[in-house]
Formats: structure tokens, C-alpha cells, sequence
């Protein structure tokens, strides 16, 4: 039997940029059965579109904060079936 997928979009606020969140996600992602990419807005916040179990998306949500937790201020997660076959694996977007 197959895990259910879903998508999260997440965007991270707070000391995010220039500290190389980016890559951290990127590197913590393939720790994980999760797709979908990580990059900066011109906001200072930082988005990260995950498809995997809601599972492995709590922990890896929870390891991300972890390993941030004095740069992340606020986190807001918005849950969708969007783009979920789009991506093949986890990607840092310019």
C-alpha cells in the first residue's frame, strides 16, 4: 500500500536569508521521502513547497525548525493538492 502524498507550502519569516537556510533545507531533505524545492521571495522569507506523508512532513518540518530555531520568528503552512506530481526530487529555486 502507498503513503499518501500531500503538498505544504510553507513560508518561513524571521533571520532567514544569507545564513544558508537554503541549502540546510536542502540538505536535511534528503534525510526524508519528500520533493519539492526551497527558495528566497523578495520579502526576506523564505518558501518551501514539500510533497510527501503528512509524517514526513511534521518531521521534516520539525527538523528544519530545529536547526533554525533562533532565525525562524513565524511559520505559516497552507496544505493543498497542488503541483504534487510536478516534482522528482527536493530542489533548491533561485
Amino acid at each position: 500500500m502507498s503513503e499518501e502524498r500531500d503538498s505544504y507550502r510553507v513560508i518561513y519569516h524571521g533571520a532567514v536569508q544569507g545564513v544558508g537556510f537554503r541549502y540546510t533545507v536542502w540538505t536535511l531533505s534528503k534525510g526524508f521521502p519528500v520533493n519539492g524545492y526551497v527558495k528566497n521571495l523578495s520579502d526576506g522569507t523564505v518558501e518551501m513547497f514539500a510533497i510527501c506523508s503528512a509524517e514526513v512532513f511534521k518531521r521534516f518540518d520539525s527538523a528544519i525548525r530545529n536547526r533554525f530555531d533562533g532565525n525562524i520568528s513565524s511559520v505559516d503552512i497552507t496544505e493543498s493538492d497542488d503541483k504534487v506530481e510536478t516534482f522528482t526530487k527536493f530542489e533548491i529555486l533561485r
